[in-house]
């Protein structure tokens, strides 16, 4: 007897609007570069961890990408070290000199939903008054006192629990307004910008001067 597996698509389409947007995608290694160079940005593969403070497991078949370059940033360089004069040099010997950025047209995208980390930490801010109401009736009380008090864990895995809850335009808000977005399947970069990571002490947290400092590169001179 055959069995037929029902999929769901949880994801919104990514309107006009968003696909003017341009989104990045920071790697540490080399080795994950060129992977990206050659077969663009892949689930499952997307997610590292920037330091001790890093994401929780990504969603299944998500790639994630951000229109915030700081952020991306942090993810190329290995940790939230921008400004630091001593970052650098353990950085360094654990990743190599050199981190990347990839640049993404937001018109690549198709299917998104806003990046679990992002709702987790907007619940924290509580920015919005629809998604602070979500938060107080889909959460337990223990998980909303993490999430006031900051626990990066908690963001992402009550934001994982929330997005379920969403209309399309309610993840689309959320994106529009500068949440990380998840994306469903792979992502074809139009750039990629290698930074040393001896640039680290001139870099700002917000990644405001990155591009003073990065170098755009061919693809094939990762």
């Amino acid at each position: 007897m055959k069995t037929f597996k029902q999929f769901r698509l949880d994801e919104a389409q990514a309107t006009e609007d968003i696909k003017q947007m341009t989104f990045y995608h920071g790697t540490t290694k080399r080795e994950h570069a060129l992977g990206i160079a050659k077969n663009g940005i892949q689930p499952g593969v997307t997610k590292e961890k920037p330091g001790k403070n890093g994401m929780m497991t990504p969603v299944v078949g998500k790639t994630y990408a951000t229109p915030h370059i700081g952020y991306a940033q942090t993810y190329a360089l290995g940790g939230a070290v921008a400004g630091s004069k001593t970052g650098g040099d353990w950085l360094k010997k654990s990743h190599g000199e050199h981190g990347y950025v990839f640049a993404i047209h937001g018109h690549e995208l198709g299917h998104v939903q806003p990046d679990e980390d992002s709702v987790g930490e907007a619940v924290h801010k509580g920015t919005h008054g629809w998604l602070n109401h979500m938060a107080r009736t889909h959460l337990t009380d223990g998980q909303q006192r993490r999430i006031k008090d900051g626990e990066y864990a908690e963001y992402a895995r009550s934001g994982k629990k929330l997005v379920k809850k969403m209309s399309d335009s309610e993840k689309l808000s959320l994106i529009r307004g500068g949440a990380h977005v998840a994306h469903e399947g792979p992502l074809k970069p139009h750039a990629v910008y290698r930074i040393h990571r001896d640039k680290i002490p001139l870099l700002k947290d917000d990644g405001s001067n990155f591009f003073d400092h990065a170098e755009k590169i061919d693809p094939k001179d990762i």
